[in-house]
């Protein structure tokens, strides 16, 4: 065998040269900056649509077909069908006057359809049961109930859950507690079957409107509210949380039950103890000096605000207006309102009758003053509150002053926005790689519901492919909500890396990022590639329950068949 020449030596030597630089050469990687929305973007009218936060209303649910609820010019609360209700005041029914006809599930329906269209997507619902004081669950009511609960499946909307029984202050009649613990035992296979579409359950269940307070026949002793929240704890679906009228009574009710009555950040966001999943609902946000009994006064020097305060951190918060908002003088001035609103972390908000838009009297109400009330980006940066990249700008980089409305809409709960991301532009097909994404939460709160971190593989034929992300590796409510952070750590987010697979599609794809759910299985094992002609998404899944990011460079994506959504990074090439 002939000995290679010096030429071919020079030539082997400079391939082996070039192979290994080309091992070693660093992989080229796409970065991005993202940035907020402007306020004369397509979303500013109704605001950015997003599941568990926001504006709600209320209506009864799993009443019979026709019937209204109403009280009576002498206080009472009285089962009316439509027809001549003169004299008397109908009980909420989201933004439709059922005095008329009545409430019926088509009511129902096509008025959360068109809420959610306003941006309203989640409700209080409440579910009445006077006619069961002394008596039974029957099948009827579990069937009606069901039906409701349905409603909302297919609405893609989501309600917070309260059950009543007194109707009024008269205290004529109720149930007891060895009834009511009855009750919610009979309730809870029910709740498991539509845990789907329940966001929160209230204690409710003792005195008018389920408020704790006024019971005909249940003592307002701790032993007695003790044995309505164990059955209830008892009751309750994984994974949703209750919520409590008072941090101070929740604080008691547990201790009573001899557990932890508030909990840790290393307890936040588990099932391990009851506080970590028992958050608040203020039932007179506003109201008075003590929000209709709420708090023994608002502020710092009451000792179960300041524990409202730093415990909404870890679990929801739900706030309402209240039947008497006329009367309250602090709603005059919306801005207050939505300090008040910050440093409680509120993530839903109660406005029955309080916007002329939804009110079934179109009569005005404190929100519409407050569309009229006007603030510069300096003047709530003075304030202390989340200011969102953009926000106070227009399109062309001209200043533009928010009202009260519409900053109120856009922070309550969560309003997660994209800083940065970074990935391969190109890799090859079932390799592993690694995607970095930096985001901030601009809200008053966490999202009061578990989510994963996944990605889509989206082509221009509208096909995509659906693949894990960081898995139950993460959890999107361990970003904490800027109203709780000082503005330079909350500009700086937080950083959460994925190691992903690249699916067997060799291509361009427009990279998603989207937080669906947790759920107890995941679609498509972490540790094998997405199939290239599968979508892979979880079953059951409804785009209308995905996080839209208040990014105008990272567009919204939505899957062809509507189950999934989330933002587009940008483009990824796959090699084979």
């Amino acid at each position: 065998m002939a000995c290679p020449t010096l030429l071919q030596c020079a030539y082997l030597c400079l391939g082996l040269t070039v192979n290994a630089l080309a091992k070693d050469a660093p992989v080229e990687r796409t970065q991005r900056t993202y940035h907020g929305i402007w306020a004369d973007d397509a979303t500013a009218t109704n605001g950015l649509i997003n599941p568990d936060r926001g504006f709600r209303l209320e209506c009864p649910i799993a009443n019979s077909e026709g019937v209204i609820l109403l009280t009576q010019t002498d206080g009472s609360g009285a089962r009316r069908r439509g027809g001549k209700l003169e004299g008397t005041s109908a009980f909420p029914t989201l933004d439709s006057d059922a005095g008329k006809s009545g409430w019926s599930d088509k009511a129902m329906s096509d008025a959360l359809i068109r809420l959610q269209i306003a941006g309203i997507t989640t409700h209080l619902g409440i579910c009445w049961l006077d006619e069961y004081s002394t008596k039974p669950l029957d099948a009827a009511l579990l069937a009606r109930l069901d039906r409701s609960l349905d409603i909302f499946r297919r609405t893609g909307t989501r309600v917070i859950l309260r059950f009543a029984y007194e109707l009024d202050r008269k205290k004529v009649s109720g149930p007891n507690v060895a009834m009511v613990t009855q009750h919610i035992e009979a309730l809870r296979p029910t709740l498991a079957k539509n845990v789907d579409v329940i966001l929160a359950i209230q204690m409710g269940f003792i005195g008018h409107r389920g408020e704790i307070r006024d019971s005909a026949r249940i003592p307002s002793d701790l032993t007695s509210h003790a044995a309505v929240l164990k059955a209830l704890i008892a009751a309750r679906p994984p994974a949703r949380p209750l919520q409590i009228r008072s941090a101070t009574m929740r604080s008691a009710l547990l201790s009573g039950l001899n557990l932890a009555p508030e909990i840790n950040q290393g307890e936040a966001f588990t099932e391990r103890t009851p506080a970590a999943f028992i958050g608040f609902h203020n039932i007179g946000f506003g109201a008075d000096s003590t929000d209709d009994g709420t708090f023994d006064t608002v502020g710092p020097a009451d000792a179960g605000w300041k524990t409202w305060c730093q415990q909404g951190i870890f679990v929801p918060v739900d706030a309402d207006l209240g039947p008497g908002f006329a009367s309250a003088a602090p709603l005059m001035d919306g801005w207050n309102m939505i300090t008040k609103a910050a440093m409680e972390r509120v993530v839903t908000f109660g406005i029955s009758r309080a916007w002329s838009t939804v009110s079934p009297s179109k009569a005005a109400g404190p929100l519409d003053a407050w569309k009229t009330q006007m603030k510069t980006r300096e003047d709530v940066a003075a304030r202390g509150l989340p200011i969102s990249d953009g926000y106070f700008s227009d399109s062309k980089g001209n200043a533009v002053p928010r009202s009260a409305f519409d900053y109120l809409r856009d922070h309550l709960g969560y309003r997660y926005e994209l800083i940065s991301a970074s990935w391969p532009s190109s890799v090859k097909q079932g390799a592993p790689y690694e995607l970095r994404i930096r985001i901030t939460n601009r809200g008053f709160a966490s999202c009061p519901t578990a989510r994963t971190f996944d990605l889509a593989y989206a082509q221009k034929s509208g096909r995509y492919i659906y693949s894990p992300g960081a898995g139950e590796n993460f959890d999107i409510r361990t970003i904490p909500p800027a109203a709780a952070l000082q503005p330079e750590i909350a500009n700086q987010g937080q950083e959460i890396i994925c190691n992903a697979v690249a699916p067997n599609a060799p291509g361009k794809h427009q990279l998603v990022v989207m937080f669906p759910e947790a759920a107890p299985a995941k679609p498509v094992s972490t540790k094998k590639p997405a199939a290239a002609n599968s979508s892979g998404a979880p079953a059951g899944a409804d785009a209308r329950h995905y996080i839209r990011f208040a990014n105008r460079d990272a567009p919204y994506w939505v899957a062809q068949d509507r189950t999934c959504a989330g933002a587009v990074l940008g483009e990824i090439e796959i090699t084979k």
